[in-house]
């Protein structure tokens, strides 16, 4: 059963906030572990340390290598189980696939990352397919919607990952929002222009507002809703 979780590569905080919340089959929390740099990964005292800092239970047959690079982790693969790191997005499917749990935040992960969607719901799950509802971020257009016009707002989508036996993505298919989805987002933000309830920071103007422009790390303008509280 796996118990720790060993990361010897370089990752993004937001990838390492996805797996530290990530636990086995029985549900316990998964030990996360990052090795230094030089950690002699062909040395079956450089798994055994890490695991004495960790667990007094798991033995190296409980744990999970994640590498980069490739000789490396051929090398390892002779102690302990490797997963090799190609793709950050599908890395926490991997592990899903081999915890035997997680499925929900890993599929989140992916989706946002490579999709631009945010899941809502699993319909269905199997091996081979998963079945969800999302919401995905789509430009509205419309001269009535003025400096607002191009912003992202959320549509709800559905749509299906296949994956291969190892739990890695093979393809995303995703239903695109129909012109009547995308008419009504459009009239929503209109009507929100219309009555002043999106943020321009103006003075006297927060009373009323209820929505704001967020800009994401790409740059993108969204329209997001204020958050309770914060006006």
């Amino acid at each position: 059963m796996l118990r720790v979780l060993l990361i010897a590569t370089a990752v993004s905080p937001e990838l390492l906030e996805v797996l530290e919340g990530f636990v086995n089959s029985k549900g316990k929390p998964l030990k996360l572990v990052q090795l230094q740099p030089e950690a002699d990964l062909t040395a079956a005292q450089t798994y055994q340390s890490a695991l004495n800092g960790v667990s007094s239970r798991a033995a190296l047959s409980d744990c999970l290598l994640v590498v980069r690079n490739a000789e490396q982790a051929k090398a390892a693969a002779q102690l302990v189980k490797v997963l090799r790191l190609d793709d950050e997005a599908e890395l926490p499917l991997l592990i899903a696939a081999s915890a035997g749990a997680n499925l929900e935040p890993a599929l989140t992960y992916y989706l946002r990352m490579r999709q631009a969607i945010d899941l809502s719901s699993i319909a269905s799950a199997s091996a081979e397919r998963i079945d969800f509802r999302g919401t995905a971020w789509r430009a509205v257009t419309g001269e009535e919607l003025s400096d607002l016009l191009g912003v992202l707002v959320p549509v709800p989508v559905a749509g299906f990952v296949t994956l291969r036996a190892d739990g890695g993505v093979v393809t995303v298919t995703v239903s695109e929002p129909t012109h009547d989805e995308l008419t009504e987002a459009r009239n929503f933000v209109a009507s929100l222009v219309h009555h002043g309830q999106v943020s321009t920071h103006m003075r006297g103007q927060r009373a009323r507002t209820t929505h704001e422009i967020v800009t994401d790390a790409q740059g993108q303008r969204r329209l997001v809703r204020v958050r309770s509280g914060a006006r």
